[in-house]
């Protein structure tokens, strides 16, 4: 599995952010992902210590996302991925208003 985005930026002062860590996802648990955490997720969340801007992750450079069961593909009934967490970051010079749509791809092979 993997993610990426299309490379563009929402605007100088806004970021769309991807934690570098993925918690681990099990069983539909909540394991590695603590929910009071969500609006501060970047900053408060145990498992991610640091983040990357998302339009770094292109089609020709993506991010890999790992699977939570045993081995490295996603091969049966009810397998997961991990967690990505992504967070949008505005800073003090951002404007008001929309701004332009990004997107993001989840890519997968199969087998």
């Amino acid at each position: 599995m993997q993610i990426y985005s299309d490379g563009t930026t929402f605007d100088a002062n806004v970021a769309l952010n991807i934690g570098d860590e993925l918690p681990v996802h099990n069983s539909g648990a909540t394991t590695g992902y603590d929910v009071a955490d969500a609006a501060e997720v970047m900053t408060n969340h145990t498992d991610i210590t640091a983040v990357t801007n998302m339009n770094t992750y292109t089609s020709g450079s993506a991010k890999a996302v790992s699977i939570s069961e045993a081995g490295s593909i996603i091969n049966a009934i009810n397998e997961t991925t991990n967690y990505v967490v992504l967070d949008i970051a505005v800073g003090t010079g951002a404007s008001p208003g929309t701004l332009s749509a990004e997107t993001i791809t989840w890519q997968y092979d199969e087998i």
